[in-house]
């Protein structure tokens, strides 16, 4: 008590200045029309402010939630879809209309959560929460409400690594939506947004805008699922073009993605082990 008490006698006077500056600062905000209407803009714009960078915090912890589910709801639909009709619609932002690609109850889908990421190297990986336990195996397509992100590499009980399309060991039979010319997409190992499509004749009329999908020519991708738009092209080695494709997923911001279960794809790889395509 007596330290609390020296400690008041210390401070008198810084308190009772600061007293008396509350008393007169009230004074004139109370009496004075233009100095209490610039008081309460003032207080107004802070609170508003305030308010403002609060709700933006509590959105911020909220969209982890909600992106989880939509994409959840995103594999549900899909699945039903898959359950009830032999066509697969699905429907992607940033692409012209809805494709399909035959069913037969052939895919499920099933929702993983991304926990590690990078972009910045040559051989990029992407872990998600989603593994063994879940029924997921190597050479599972993964993909995104955006598009094509790659595929599956390696499980473990709860935890598989994903393959994406930024990795110089991507290789994805893509085809320009439209006239069906296909070809290898492959990335060069620079931007994260842009991968490369070779080996489409230079004969063929195509034009920036265009929308490149996946070829379907493999037991890993079904058909037609959006990759990206052509960003350039020009003529390349041979008789060929280089192009540019602008990804249509954002692998800087991606966080849910979606594994598909082909439950044919034993079957076509065991028929085509037999026989060489070379």
């Amino acid at each position: 008590m007596r330290t609390l008490f020296r400690l008041i006698v210390k401070n008198y006077f810084v308190l009772l200045f600061l007293l008396l500056e509350g008393i007169s600062l009230a004074l004139v905000f109370q009496y004075n029309p233009f100095h209490k209407s610039f008081f309460l803009t003032f207080s107004r714009n802070m609170t508003n402010g305030m308010n403002t960078r609060i709700s933006t915090i509590r959105d911020y912890f909220f969209l982890q939630e909600e992106n989880e589910r939509l994409n959840n709801e995103n594999v549900y639909l899909r699945n039903k879809l898959s359950d009830s009709t032999s066509i697969v619609y699905l429907s992607y932002p940033n692409y012209e209309d809805t494709i399909g690609f035959s069913n037969n109850n052939r895919f499920s889908f099933k929702p993983g959560e991304i926990v590690k990421n990078s972009i910045s190297r040559q051989y990029n990986y992407i872990t998600i929460k989603i593994g063994e336990a879940d029924s997921i195996a190597a050479n599972m397509a993964v993909i995104s409400s955006e598009g094509i992100v790659g595929m599956v590499m390696e499980t473990s009980k709860n935890f598989s690594t994903v393959q994406p399309l930024i990795n110089r060991n991507s290789k994805v039979g893509a085809k320009i939506r439209g006239n069906d010319y296909f070809g290898i997409l492959f990335w060069d190992g620079r931007n994260p947004e842009i991968v490369q499509l070779s080996e489409i004749p230079v004969h063929v009329e195509i034009q920036v805008g265009d929308t490149i999908v996946t070829s379907g020519y493999s037991s890993i991708y079904p058909k037609d699922l959006p990759i990206g738009v052509i960003k350039e092209f020009q003529k390349g080695q041979g008789n060929f073009y280089t192009i540019d494709v602008r990804l249509f997923v954002n692998f800087r911001t991606i966080n849910h993605v979606m594994v598909i279960n082909n439950f044919l794809q034993k079957e076509q790889k065991e028929l085509e082990r037999e026989i060489s395509y070379d």
